[in-house]
């Protein structure tokens, strides 16, 4: 047992199956005192005969008389999780008046319906956390034959937002989570009644993902644990920094308007015990503002101190595996960066000696800040820190036609840009969410979200920490969308004064001029 909801008490909705079963299941696990709810009699009785410390009671959350005897009779809530949905397929064309008032019901009006119910107990504590299910058919891009499922998942962000808003300030958090096409029995429930070809809807299903596979109910609940945690609780902004000249950096950090404070007075470096859980909790109770301000506009460094490991992953995104004409993976491809290419974000990038295929890959970072050994997908974001934006350089003749590991064509010195900032897991609540983008000389060549993952953060964190212990400091980058030089029609690659810009969305941007080795006529950038 983590620990990490000791002593909360959380209630479930639509806990029977699929989503809401993985996090109550999670939930007990992190110590919380759990009530499963589900219009499902049966669902609960199978859940609680598998895990009897999860209690468990019949609701049907779109009657308001119900919801109000339910938390009558019970201690007062620290977590909610509002689960229950309704998926109606079909156009505007296709939806009739039942079917619409149906989705509102239940996706929209029992949420509203929880969450006035519990608020007034949490205010009057001054804490508590609401994690409602919303999905990525809520997005502006939206997704075909979804409408009423798409409207009314969209009204949740609106209601999560409005509430976060208005309440965050008295101490009750409000998140969603935006998923795409999760495999739950509900899901086979559909596509049974579908008819015919089975498998075929299956693949239909999995071909339509940008990941190449469906999503997994453990890794929903292992964000719907992070953001019920206290850990989520940190709304200071924290953009974590080590400015100053190569080897001489000082730790920082950038507070809410922008501005860099020194907090040389208060940590020695970001390092281990600066990222720790106990590290953030104390730099996230710092006011900035007592902070003395940075003059001028210092070089960033790395934004961490001494890394002990960079472990990447390969072909992570299903249209980089294919423009490099190679098959999506099975499982995470794994291999090591020297820990003597990282840099700081704006650092020149020094092409190899020698060298005529120095490319490009804009990736998320992952930021170890806990102790990870084995650990479940569930579990997993308990270990993390925060993230950053990395360029993982690689020379694709040392990678692909010297032998032997990728090791060669990723370790060459300046290929490991990190930052600018660590943005702890407060301002990052899903990772699975993030907006990257690269260019270079102005020409945008990678544009991608990190929701196409193949292997999302926590199932990265969890597998890796099968193979090795993660330490705190270690950093993941987590592999690249498509438009590296390697994939074009011909290949293109670095030359000397080209100027690379590369960002991931609230993580910052990096640019970095590029130029010739000494060898070839440049001079050191080291």
């Amino acid at each position: 047992m983590s620990g990490r909801l000791s002593g909360k008490h959380a209630l479930i909705t639509a806990a029977g199956a699929g989503i809401g079963r993985a996090t109550a299941i999670a939930f007990a696990a992190a110590g919380a005192q759990v009530l499963a709810t589900d219009i499902d009699a049966a669902a609960l009785t199978a859940l609680a005969a598998e895990h009897p410390s999860i209690r468990t009671r019949v609701l049907d959350v779109t009657r308001v008389d119900d919801i109000h005897a339910l938390l009558a009779g019970d201690e007062p809530l620290d977590v909610l999780f509002n689960c229950a949905g309704y998926v109606h397929a079909g156009s505007i064309l296709d939806t009739d008046e039942a079917s619409w008032r149906r989705s509102f019901q239940i996706n929209v009006d029992s949420m509203f319906l929880l969450c006035k119910a519990v608020l007034p107990g949490m205010l009057e504590r001054g804490s508590g956390s609401i994690v409602n299910m919303a999905s990525v058919a809520s997005s502006i891009k939206g997704v075909p034959n979804r409408f009423a499922y798409g409207a009314t998942k969209a009204a949740v962000i609106g209601l999560t937002r409005s509430i976060a808003a208005d309440f965050v300030s008295r101490g009750v958090r409000c998140n969603a989570i935006c998923p795409g096409t999760v495999k739950t029995p509900s899901l086979g429930e559909r596509v049974r009644a579908l008819g015919g070809d089975e498998d075929a809807v299956w693949r239909s299903f999995t071909e339509r993902q940008p990941m190449g596979r469906l999503g997994r109910p453990e890794e929903i609940a292992a964000l719907a644990l992070y953001l019920a945690s206290d850990e989520s609780a940190f709304t200071t902004g924290m953009k974590l920094v080590r400015y100053g000249d190569p080897g001489a950096e000082r730790p920082g950090l950038i507070d809410d308007a922008g501005e860099l404070r020194d907090l040389s007075s208060v940590i020695a470096d970001i390092d281990q015990h600066a990222l720790s859980r106990a590290g953030r909790q104390r730099l996230a109770a710092i006011d900035p503002k007592t902070l003395p301000k940075v003059a001028d506009k210092p070089r960033f460094g790395a934004p961490i101190a001494r890394v002990g490991k960079m472990i990447c992953v390969g072909m992570n995104y299903a249209e980089h595996a294919a423009e490099t004409n190679a098959p999506v993976p099975e499982q995470p491809v794994l291999f090591m960066k020297a820990t003597s290419a990282i840099m700081g974000p704006n650092d020149d990038v020094v092409i190899p000696r020698g060298s005529s295929k120095t490319d490009w890959e804009v990736e998320l970072g992952v930021v170890i800040g806990e102790l990870a050994r084995d650990v479940s997908v569930a579990a997993a974001l308990d270990h993390v820190a925060g993230y950053l934006v990395v360029n993982d350089l690689s020379e694709r003749e040392f990678q692909l036609e010297h032998g032997g590991q990728w090791v060669k064509g990723k370790s060459c010195d300046t290929f490991g840009p990190l930052g600018p900032y660590l943005v702890t897991t407060d301002e990052v609540p899903d990772p699975q969410q993030l907006g990257l983008w690269l260019e270079v000389n102005g020409h945008r060549y990678q544009t991608g979200n990190t929701r196409t993952m193949i292997f999302g953060v926590a199932t990265l964190v969890s597998y890796i920490s099968r193979y090795m212990t993660l330490m705190p400091g270690d950093v993941i980058s987590t592999g690249t969308p498509a438009g590296v030089g390697l994939g074009l029609k011909p290949p293109s690659y670095l030359r000397a004064g080209d100027v690379i810009e590369l960002g991931i969305d609230g993580l910052g941007r990096q640019r970095q001029q590029v130029r010739a080795h000494p060898a070839d006529g440049g001079r050191a950038a080291w």
